[in-house]
């Protein structure tokens, strides 16, 4: 049997298969780098979302971002990066809100000072003109005969009638132009007002009750009305009958 003819056969025969092994591997190799570029494609896309959200202080969804992107494992270097960004944010973020909790302390703290240096200052001026009304009432030699002015003026009330409570508990005055100090008591006082002179007309309200010292809060009759004070008498004395009406309001 001639033999020369299987040779080229068996060559070609090689030649087929081993052209057909390339392929394969050539075919699997370029799915596979499409494959890997798909995946690196989603990691990028997945990284650029936890910045975004990291630069928005979204740590949560910074960190789900990430631990998606981590599974794919193509860009440690990127992945670090990342990471140290959401680090840097959360400090950042944390030392902003730090600051802005102790800038709200201090405001409170300055708000604070200055509402009770007001009050203070309001107290010192109050006991001043208490102070001063006080030692003008003391040195003078009863202001109520004469025809000129007083240094001020005191006002009290009283109820006439069969159903008057024996009490005026609370005495509080509004208008003119003098200061009125001890407002609201039983036993107010006018001095000059800082534009200067106390005559002029004052509304007044007047609550009686059962007692002042012991019930202060039995209120039985609150009466209102005004009155002219020229300031040239020493007291002011708001007289009403049990209906609240008049009954010869006048300075003495």
């Amino acid at each position: 049997m001639n033999s020369s003819w299987i040779q080229p056969v068996v060559l070609a025969a090689g030649v087929i298969c081993c052209g057909t092994a390339v392929a394969i591997d050539r075919g699997l190799y370029d799915r596979y780098q499409g494959y890997k570029q798909y995946q690196e494609r989603g990691q990028q896309e997945l990284l650029k979302q936890a910045r975004d959200a990291a630069k928005d202080w979204d740590f949560e969804l910074a960190e789900e971002h990430l631990a998606a992107a981590r599974n794919m494992a193509y860009a440690p270097d990127e992945i670090r990066a990342v990471e140290k960004l959401i680090a840097d944010n959360r400090a950042a973020k944390a030392d902003k809100e730090r600051r802005e909790r102790e800038e709200a302390e201090r405001q409170r703290r300055a708000a604070a000072e200055a509402t009770e240096a007001e009050e203070q200052r309001k107290r010192e001026q109050e006991e001043q003109r208490r102070l001063a009304a006080r030692r003008s009432y003391s040195g003078s030699s009863g202001g109520s005969s004469g025809g000129g002015s007083v240094d001020f003026v005191m006002v009290d009330a009283d109820c006439t009638g069969w159903n008057c409570p024996p009490d005026a508990m609370r005495i509080s005055l509004s208008g003119g132009p003098g200061y009125i100090s001890d407002n609201n008591t039983w036993n107010p006082t006018i001095t000059e007002g800082f534009g200067g002179g106390m005559a002029g007309t004052y509304n007044y309200q007047v609550t009686f009750g059962r007692t002042r010292f012991f019930n202060p809060d039995e209120v039985g009759l609150i009466c209102t009305g005004s009155v002219r004070i020229s300031g040239t008498k020493q007291t002011v004395m708001i007289r009403v009958y049990d209906n609240c009406s008049d009954a010869g309001t006048g300075e003495y």
